[in-house]
């Protein structure tokens, strides 16, 4: 059954940690768990073992008040008696008290085995991140950026691989590309970092020449990426500019080069339109042979041609480009552009045993029974594994339309059930 929450009184800690008589009371433990504003949280760090490797403190909601002085000694102490120390998490956290992040970075810039540090809800200054780039073995760092120019320029973070970013709503008149490509500027070794994310969660105005500059400078620095994830509420768009066709492939071109990408996430929900077609999915399907996931997620268009431009034969550019890809995630998918009576020969589909696993589409225009047997059909001749589904893009305007689309792939996936389980059984009726 479920594991039950024991609480222990401070009390019986301190009388445990007597009997221990000088020795590790929990020599074992390897992973310690805590909450700020609870009794034990302040009386913990004497009883905590050498050996602990990796340490969580959560700051619930009733925390209003955020990370104070004493629990930045507390968090000192951990340190102290967790030499080897290599994880450490801040959970839902908030402060902005002077001096707090500077003593606490201090400290774990000292740890010799530190790998993984992350501050989530914690935003961090650059001075005070130029203190935490002396930590030679981190590998991953998240926090928030309020990256206002550093008061000295400087480098590190020389092992760094994973990086995540939040953008915090302090930039004051620092436009965010600037701002983030501050906290680029800071990694001595910037062609060792595999993975980065970017989470952009206000509501303010980038220019194309802004989205053009943060893909060029990703692409610049990061030649050896892997794994790239944005997701933002920004509006992509200025008074007196025009939505243009093609305006996500010109903003996504430059990444085009970085061959090793595998992992691609962008969620551009909150931007204005953007166009995708066949030729746009074909051109990232060739530039990125090695993709394993790709999701893209974009505000869905009132108008009908927009959604008509992508089409089954995107599915065919993945799969035969695409050999390892495994999640796709598309904004809007056309079955048919005309009437269900015009569907295309299914010759034109290659037969092929694809890895594909996880296909969700966000809208399929004019849904008709024709059209799910027939995509079932041909996706079955690439993709004998793949799981179907729609996905809910939290729009009001469309709640009606993807109720309907839900059943659509639903019947979809019923159908893909039904030809895997004929195949399977095949060799026993013979």
């Amino acid at each position: 059954g479920p594991r039950r929450r024991t609480i222990v009184a401070p009390v019986v800690w301190s009388q445990l940690s007597s009997f221990a008589k000088g020795q590790p009371l929990l020599p074992s433990l390897r992973f310690a768990a805590f909450t700020i504003g609870s009794d034990i949280f302040n009386k913990i760090a004497r009883i905590i073992p050498s050996c602990v490797q990796d340490i969580e403190v959560d700051f619930p909601d009733e925390t209003l008040k955020g990370f104070k002085n004493e629990h930045l000694a507390t968090m000192l102490d951990m340190v102290r008696h967790a030499p080897d120390l290599r994880c450490f998490r801040v959970i839902e956290a908030e402060t902005r008290e002077e001096r707090i992040l500077s003593i606490l970075f201090s400290a774990f810039s000292g740890l010799s085995n530190l790998r993984y540090f992350d501050l989530d809800g914690l935003v961090a200054t650059m001075d005070e991140l130029r203190i935490l780039a002396a930590c030679t073995t981190l590998e991953h760092l998240s926090t928030g950026i309020c990256a206002k120019p550093p008061a000295v320029t400087f480098t590190g973070f020389v092992n760094l691989t994973s990086l995540s970013l939040v953008e915090a709503n302090c930039f004051e008149n620092l436009n965010p590309a600037t701002a983030i490509k501050y906290v680029f500027a800071t990694l001595a070794r910037p062609s060792r970092l595999r993975s980065l994310t970017l989470w952009s969660p206000q509501e303010r105005i980038w220019s194309s020449q802004e989205w053009d500059d943060i893909f060029q400078e990703i692409a610049t620095r990061f030649p050896s990426l892997c794994s790239l994830k944005w997701e933002t509420l920004a509006d992509y768009f200025e008074d007196g500019e025009v939505e243009s066709p093609d305006l996500l492939l010109d903003a996504t071109w430059p990444l085009l080069s970085l061959l090793s990408l595998t992992d691609i996430y962008l969620d551009f929900d909150n931007v204005v339109v953007l166009r995708c077609t066949d030729a746009f999915f074909a051109t990232l399907a060739a530039a990125w042979p090695n993709l394993t996931k790709l999701s893209l997620i974009v505000r869905l268009p009132d108008m009908p041609s927009f959604v008509a431009g992508v089409t089954l034969n995107t599915l065919v550019s993945f799969a035969t480009r695409c050999t390892r890809l495994e999640h796709l995630h598309l904004p809007y998918m056309s079955i048919c552009s005309g009437p269900p009576t015009d569907l295309p020969s299914m010759e034109q589909f290659p037969v092929l045993s694809h890895g594909l696993r996880f296909l969700k589409v966000g809208c399929v225009p004019d849904l008709d029974d024709m059209e799910g047997a027939y995509c079932a059909l041909v996706l079955d001749r690439m993709f004998s594994d793949v799981h179907v589904s729609s996905c809910v893009s939290g729009w009001p305007w469309r709640r009606d339309e993807e109720k309907l689309e839900k059943v659509f792939w639903r019947d979809v996936e019923r159908m893909l059930v039904l030809f895997r389980a004929g195949r399977q059984n095949r060799p026993a009726l013979q």
